[in-house]
């Protein structure tokens, strides 16, 4: 079953990346997600809800464009999926490009994820899933 999460996450961020955010929202997110920034991100917190959640990809598109999350490996951490990826855009008001280097946990539950952690050291990432820092 988890290699079948890691391809359920790995659909849900070409989705995600792919602008179809409706569709992660109710065919991948459980309605209760709950996502965890990581602490340096700007307005940093923590979204319960798929509204929330959507509230908050809202906010990342009006200061980024092109907002993304680019998957660079997916471990395998049984229910949890460990990403380490890069996130960004183009600044609205800059024009500069912007690309931050990033962990996500994300926890699926009968077909849906129902948590995302985001971690800026990926040590951290790995040691919540279960799995050894030296993974990665």
């Amino acid at each position: 079953m988890s290699e079948e999460n890691v391809e359920f996450v790995r659909r849900g961020l070409e989705a995600f990346n792919g602008g179809k955010w409706e569709e992660v929202l109710t065919e991948y997110f459980d309605p209760e997600i709950e996502w965890s920034d990581p602490p340096g991100f700007p307005g940093a917190g923590v979204h319960k809800g798929s509204a929330a959640v959507n509230a908050r990809f809202q906010e990342m598109e009006e200061m980024l464009a092109g907002f993304s999350m680019q998957p660079e490996a997916l471990y395998d951490g049984g229910d949890k999926v460990v990403c380490f990826g890069r996130t960004g855009g183009r600044g609205r008001s800059s024009g500069i490009e912007v690309s931050r280097s990033v962990a996500w946990v994300l926890t699926v539950r009968e077909g849906r994820v129902v948590s995302v952690v985001g971690f800026e050291d990926r040590d951290a990432a790995l040691i919540d899933a279960g799995l050894e820092p030296d993974q990665g």
